[in-house]
């Protein structure tokens, strides 16, 4: 036989053997578990309430009684102005409220001094007039007076700067000898015991956002959606704010944080592999096992979390290619091999792993 002749049958054969050989793959039913759809989010902490302490009267600061970053409860005296003319005018308040409520004594004898008179008609109607209208005078004196000194004893007591509510004092901005006018803050007081992660939370995303969601900061910290705008920023994004308990302060307040938000729960869901997907021009796809041979089939990820996947398209009856599925096309026929160990098999419950993907199935 012509050599050329032997070489191109050897070469045909070859091609077609490969063209006819099985590929080796190995592959895993879906077993049934509980995962999370989640969506991936950033924000900042914010405290639970703030709230300034301001100055309610003016004058120089005598005393400051606590420095920044101290635990306070509400009432707690921070500061003090200088009182000694608050003091003064107190007493000369009081001084005048003795006046006048002496002034009404002698006033409500005289009155009915005169009114005996007039019923032995020893008085004519006009002097019972005066009289009365002495009284009324003096009564409205005595009321003035008894405002004049509880405004008096009030700014008195404003001297002293107090917390507002409880928490930790932070931003003083006075020192010892500065003059503070009616009005103006000493610092703030905030409550850290909780905090608030004000998210961002794109238009596409927002109508899967509803209140009382749990959500998860941080990897371990659990919170709840308490509050969604109703109006986006230039950005188109709406502001979500996630509501965190904060033990031992392991947030502090303007902090960049991460978190995740339970959209939905499945239960007893079908879930496979993460490692089976591939990804081509957008679109996820696995390779599933029938009858020998191989076949594509697009996928809509649902939710992902740890190593495992969920989607409809996906059942329990599926067997579904982890390895060996990038030498694969529509139709191949394949052997499955035993699982030796060489697959990445876990079948914890996948709620507890880590590694969880957005909302929309791809890695944050």
């Amino acid at each position: 036989m012509n050599p050329r002749i032997a070489s191109l049958i050897t070469v045909f054969v070859a091609l077609t053997s490969m063209a006819t050989a099985q590929i080796n793959v190995n592959a895993v039913k879906p077993k049934t578990g509980n995962i999370h759809q989640r969506l991936l989010f950033t924000g900042e902490t914010r405290p639970l309430i703030e709230s300034y302490a301001a100055s309610d009267v003016t004058g120089p600061v005598a005393q400051i009684m606590i420095e920044e970053g101290q635990k306070v409860t509400q009432g707690q005296a921070l500061g003090k102005i200088d009182d000694i003319r608050f003091a003064i005018a107190l007493r000369q308040a009081e001084a005048a409220l003795d006046r006048t409520k002496q002034q009404l004594i002698e006033d409500e004898k005289d009155l009915e001094r005169n009114k005996t008179l007039f019923d032995r008609k020893a008085i004519t109607q006009k002097a019972l007039d005066m009289a009365t209208t002495v009284y009324i005078k003096s009564k409205s004196a005595q009321k003035q007076a008894q405002a004049d000194y509880d405004k008096a004893k009030l700014d008195l007591d404003r001297c002293i700067i107090r917390a507002p509510i409880a928490g930790y004092f932070i931003d003083r901005s006075i020192e010892i000898g500065q003059a503070m006018a009616r009005g103006q803050n000493m610092g703030k007081v905030i409550d850290l015991d909780h905090v608030y992660v004000d998210a961002r939370i794109p238009e596409s995303e927002i109508r899967k956002i509803k209140i009382g969601q749990e959500s998860l900061v941080e990897d371990k910290f659990a919170g709840i959606v308490s509050f969604i705008n109703l109006y986006a920023d230039s950005s188109r994004s709406f502001k979500v704010r996630v509501k965190v308990a904060n033990p031992d302060l392991y947030f502090k307040g303007n902090m960049f944080v991460k978190g995740l938000i339970t959209l939905a729960t499945y239960e007893e869901a079908p879930l496979f592999p993460s490692q089976a997907i591939r990804n081509f021009r957008g679109e996820s796809f696995v390779f599933t096992i029938k009858d020998g041979k191989s076949y594509r089939r697009k996928i809509n990820i649902i939710a992902q979390e740890g190593n495992f996947t969920y989607a409809k398209e996906i059942s329990t009856d599926d067997e579904v290619v982890t390895v060996g599925q990038d030498t694969l096309a529509d139709g191949m026929e394949v052997v499955v091999r035993p699982a030796n160990g060489s697959v990445a098999t876990d079948t914890a419950n996948p709620s507890e792993h880590s590694g969880i993907r957005g909302s929309n199935g791809q890695r944050p």
